[in-house]
């Protein structure tokens, strides 16, 4: 039977859904297990040990265990890309504010009594 490969980005987040959390959290912790994994190729490939990793970043080797073993919630973005940068790596998130649609009352005409709804706008960027 032909194995297939797993994309482990994608069952961390359909765990951290069925879980009941967030999209938006379910997807990062996706991406940091993803970093997670390539950075501990990365170390292998190196040769460096848990303690020499750590002493690179100043962490201990029980926290760069930790990181490896996948300890997600414990780890920030930011925590992950200074582990990812010994290797010149790094996570980019790029979060942008989506506004609902939805009209807006004209806040002078109803302090002058004239209460009139503005027409909505989409956000250009």
């Amino acid at each position: 039977m032909a194995s297939k490969n797993l994309d482990v980005g994608e069952v961390v987040k359909t765990a951290f859904l069925e879980a009941g959390r967030d999209e938006t959290v379910a997807v990062e912790e996706a991406i940091k297990a993803e970093a997670i994994m390539w950075l501990s190729e990365q170390i292998k490939d190196s040769g460096l040990t848990q303690s020499q990793f750590g002493d690179k970043i100043g962490w201990s080797q029980s926290t760069v265990s930790a990181l490896l073993r996948g300890n997600l919630e414990d780890y920030s973005v930011a925590r992950v890309n200074k582990a990812l940068a010994v290797f010149g790596a790094k996570i980019e998130m790029n979060p942008k504010l989506v506004k609902p649609k939805k009209a807006r009352t004209n806040i002078l005409g109803a302090m002058r009594g004239q209460i009139r709804i503005a027409p909505d706008f989409d956000d250009p960027g």
